[in-house]
C-alpha cells in the first residue's frame, strides 16, 4: 500500500503536476484525543493571476478500508499464504490495510499460559466498559 503525505501531494500540484488518489493516514484531534483517519488525497495546479496555487481535495475513506477476496489461512497456526509465502496474520493485515494490532491473551489462553509456567494467573482487572 502506497501512502503519501498530503504536503507532498500539494508540492507536486504547485510544481504543475496533477496528483490524484493517494492515500494518507492523518491524525485528527477531537474531544476524545487524536484518532487515525485515512484520507484519499487529490491535488491539481491552479494558475491564478497572482502566481501558482493548488487545490487539494481530501476525502475521508477510513470506514471504506477492506481486505478484498479470499484469504488462505492455516486452520491451525493462522498464518496466511500469499504469493507462496506464509505470513503472520497481523503482518498480512497491517501491510494491506490501515489496521494496527495490539496483542493480549484471551482468558482461556491466559489460563493455559500460566498453567504451563506452573503459576496462578493474576486476578482479573476491570478495563473500559465492556471489558473484563
Amino acid at each position: 500500500m502506497h501512502l503519501v503525505h498530503p504536503g507532498r501531494t500539494v508540492a507536486a500540484a504547485l510544481a504543475g503536476k496533477t496528483v490524484g488518489h493517494h492515500e494518507s493516514v492523518i491524525p485528527v484531534v477531537g474531544e476524545d484525543g487524536a484518532t487515525r483517519r485515512v484520507f484519499l488525497c487529490s491535488a491539481g495546479p491552479v494558475v491564478p493571476s497572482n502566481g501558482a496555487a493548488a487545490v487539494l481535495i481530501l476525502q475521508d475513506i477510513t470506514d471504506l478500508q477492506r481486505l478484498p477476496g479470499l484469504i488462505a489461512i492455516c486452520a491451525r497456526c493462522k498464518q496466511v499464504r500469499h504469493d507462496g509465502e506464509w505470513l503472520t496474520l497481523d503482518h498480512y493485515v497491517e501491510t494491506r490495510s490501515h489496521a494496527l494490532f495490539t496483542h493480549t491473551l484471551c482468558p482461556a489462553c491466559e489460563a493455559i499460559y500460566y498453567r504451563e509456567l506452573g503459576e496462578s494467573p493474576p486476578p482479573p482487572t476491570s478495563g473500559p466498559a465492556g471489558e473484563g
